[in-house]
């Protein structure tokens, strides 16, 4: 029995070697966007020279803040707000921007 229990183990820890050995290496991260400012925008840092802005619109295309209250984020505390969603009944039909102007870019619509 603790030779078969053994002999498991080392096959689990083989093929985990070799998985990780094989398995592509985690994707980079592009944008970070905390939703910790208010008004009609949020923004991502990118690197030291440019920032994606989000250009948050409602429905009819007008500048919206879709910032949720204070508390509202996923730390829940006080200076952690979240995206709110519950107002804004466009979702999806592209109304936002992302742009990137550190470097000139506009990526055009979000949805």
């Amino acid at each position: 029995m603790k030779t078969r229990l053994a002999q498991t183990l080392r096959l689990l820890g083989l093929t985990s070697v070799i998985c990780a050995a094989l398995c592509p290496a985690r994707a980079e991260k592009l944008f970070d966007f905390g939703f910790n400012e208010s008004g009609p925008f949020a923004t991502s840092a990118v690197d030291a020279k440019s920032q994606i802005a989000l250009i948050l619109k409602n429905a009819k295309g007008d500048s919206a803040d879709l910032h949720g209250p204070g508390g509202s984020g996923v730390s829940g505390k006080a200076n952690d707000r979240a995206f709110d969603a519950s107002s804004a009944s466009g979702m999806g039909k592209g109304v936002g921007d992302a742009t990137d102007p550190g470097r000139g870019i506009n990526y055009g619509p979000v949805a």
